[in-house]
């Protein structure tokens, strides 16, 4: 996993980086169990695996959309409509 995204995962879920990338590791092997049709090496399994992580972690990502917002300008936030 990235580490920026370790990073910012961790601090998120207030969670060490250790922390963050053994549950990566589960979530890997979750993914790997639960989809056996996915490929490893696909954008699929990431995001599946990023799913499982952020479920783990209680990160949830309609909040993340929210922060995002909060702190957008309004003409920016137009923009993005």
């Amino acid at each position: 996993m990235p580490n920026n995204i370790v990073k910012s995962f961790a601090k998120e879920s207030n969670k060490s980086i250790s922390e963050v990338e053994k549950l990566w590791d589960k979530s890997k092997e979750i993914v790997k169990s639960e989809y056996k049709d996915v490929k490893e090496d696909s954008a699929e399994f990431y995001k599946l695996v990023t799913g499982v992580l952020k479920k783990q972690l209680g990160i949830n990502e309609s909040q993340e959309i929210l922060d995002e917002l909060v702190h957008l300008k309004f003409r920016d936030f137009i923009e993005r409509l």
